[in-house]
């Protein structure tokens, strides 16, 4: 079994830390996802919409949700 050195990010707090959910992102490989749904927006007038923003991802971080291939965390071979 190969250790895995845990990461933090802070991705938010009442408001949103966008240098730590871009490199969030990076880290996850979920680049793709990040520029299609967060980058381009514009933050000044989504101010009120931080919790909503911030609730999706929390939520999709669970299951790595953020594309095709980014669960495989969850496959562990396993004798039964």
């Amino acid at each position: 079994m190969q250790f895995k050195k845990p990461k933090v990010f802070v991705v938010g707090e009442s408001v949103i830390e966008y240098v730590g959910m871009e490199k969030y992102f990076e880290h996850m490989g979920a680049e793709k996802w990040y520029k299609e749904n967060i980058k381009d927006v514009d933050f000044d007038e989504m101010d009120d919409h931080n919790a909503e923003i911030m609730s999706e991802i929390y939520s999709r971080s669970c299951y790595k949700s953020f594309g095709v291939g980014l669960g495989e965390w969850r496959i562990v071979n396993r004798k039964v």
